[in-house]
């Protein structure tokens, strides 16, 4: 059972890593598009100037936070899903290989609940204003929202 826990975290980190390696330099440019208007004529123009000026590393600014914020939530999702998988499986007296679709849609939907407390508790540490966010720390944010 912990080996299986295990795989799954491994291939949840290794699919977040992959999702943010990629998407992260879009989300950049997107940021800087929305809290700099007028500086930019498009995308494209956001993603030259970008590179011009702080080089491909540029574009991968935020990524540590992302890459966190990704693998902690994919983690608890999916071990979350196995988990009400086994539950529903013991239920039925079968395995959870053997569930039907109906059965591990019912086990998606429980573990999303899972996951619920972790986009909260991020939802929270946005700031309303510059330089003022609801909790001021993050572990403590968390902590109070799970």
């Amino acid at each position: 059972m912990i080996r299986g826990l295990l795989i799954n975290a491994l291939a949840d980190i290794t699919g977040c890593v992959a999702a943010v390696l990629v998407g992260q330099p879009l989300d950049t440019v997107k940021v800087k598009m929305q809290l700099f208007p007028k500086n930019y004529s498009g995308m494209f123009s956001c993603l030259r100037k970008t590179v011009k000026t702080q080089h491909v590393r540029g574009l991968y600014a935020g990524t540590g936070p992302a890459l966190m914020s990704c693998c902690a939530n994919n983690t608890i999702l999916f071990g979350a899903y196995s988990r009400c998988q086994l539950a529903i499986a013991s239920l039925k007296g079968c395995g959870a290989e053997d569930l039907n679709w109906t059965e591990n849609a019912v086990a998606g939907g429980a573990s999303s609940v899972c996951r619920t407390g972790g986009f909260t508790a991020e939802f929270r540490l946005i700031p309303s204003r510059p330089n003022h966010s609801l909790d001021p720390h993050p572990l403590n944010c968390y902590s109070k929202t799970l």
